[in-house]
């Protein structure tokens, strides 16, 4: 039986702890799967209706697929961003690589790691590439916040949640906690 069928219609999100989480997911095997890679947009799309959200990789919803969704938004009441929106992007097969050695520490949250916050090094300008959902292939540069969300998400396919990427686990809490913090306040100036 497939991960899709596995899912029943009703795909649940999977949260920080479930092995599959932990799992280093498959690529589409392009264009013979690019009906499955639809198919499991579609699950990703229902599982986050209605919920704001920045992104999302297949493997929090069960699928070792490798694709993911995001947007980059102009604003966010909890991240540094560059005030350029992004819209919408599905990203199949997608990699990146670092286009310098800089790196900067900001906070990142997660929908498998619900109500927590922690703040994370990445690099600050990356390059990445994927297929789009037309079978299209891109590449675009990322910086800053957008770079941070790619990376963010393509963890996820490689079975890396963001609290295995902190190094001062003094930053990691629940996010009302974190939120009124000296650590986090003074971090936003």
């Amino acid at each position: 039986m497939s991960q899709l069928e596995n899912l029943h219609k009703s795909p649940q999100l999977l949260r920080f702890g479930d092995p599959k989480l932990y799992e280093v997911s498959s690529p589409f095997n392009l264009p013979t799967e690019m009906s499955l890679a639809h198919q499991t947009l579609q699950f990703m799309e229902q599982v986050t209706q209605d919920m704001n959200i920045v992104g999302i990789a297949a493997p929090q919803i069960g699928i070792l697929k490798r694709i993911v969704m995001f947007e980059v938004p102009a604003e966010h009441p909890r991240y540094k961003t560059d005030g350029v929106a992004i819209p919408m992007r599905v990203l199949i097969n997608p990699s990146y690589k670092p286009l310098s050695d800089e790196k900067n520490l900001e906070w990142e949250a997660c929908l498998s790691v619900p109500g927590m916050i922690g703040q994370v090094p990445r690099h600050t300008h990356i390059e990445y590439q994927y297929t789009d959902l037309e079978g299209n292939s891109h590449v675009y540069e990322a910086s800053h916040f957008h770079a941070r969300v790619v990376q963010h998400e393509l963890d996820h396919l490689d079975g890396v949640l963001y609290p295995l990427r902190i190094k001062n686990m003094q930053t990691f809490g629940f996010r009302e906690e974190v939120m009124v913090s000296t650590m986090f306040l003074e971090s936003r100036q």
